[in-house]
This record gives structure tokens, sequence and C-alpha cells, in this order.
């Protein structure tokens, strides 16, 4: 199970992290940036994690949905 939960993990941290540059136009000046974002995108990715096993049929929806939406809005 913790296998799982890991994976769960990096895959909606990587979520968090298209969803948040396809909102915004991110440019890094120093390696500082960038290290802040993905411990950033990590935690947000394992609240998400933790929300999606207590209440599966409201996350997964929703992480969806929010994909769909940024995926449509960097096609324009």
């Amino acid at each position: 199970m913790k296998i799982f939960f890991y994976i769960v993990w990096i895959l909606l941290s990587v979520c968090a992290w298209y969803i948040y540059h396809s909102i915004f136009n991110v440019i890094y000046f120093s390696g500082k940036g960038c290290i802040t974002e993905i411990f950033v995108c990590g935690v947000i990715g394992m609240f998400l994690a933790l929300f999606a096993f207590a209440n599966p049929y409201i996350s997964i929806p929703l992480v969806i949905l929010l994909l769909f939406i940024s995926y449509k809005k960097s096609k324009q």
C-alpha cells in the first residue's frame, strides 16, 4: 500500500507542477527558485494524495477537471 501511495504522490506532484506552469509563465533567476518549486509541488502532491485516499470520489474527478482545464488553456 505504501508503494501505491508513493506512486500516486509522484503523479499528483507532477500534475500540480503541470497545472502551475500552464497557469503562470515561470522564469527562474536562481537555482533556489527551482528547488523551492519542486519542494512545494511535492508538498501539494502529498496533500492531494492524502485527500485522494480519504475521499477518492471527490479528488479524482477534481484533478481530472483541473488537468483538462489547464490542457485547454495551454492549447490556446
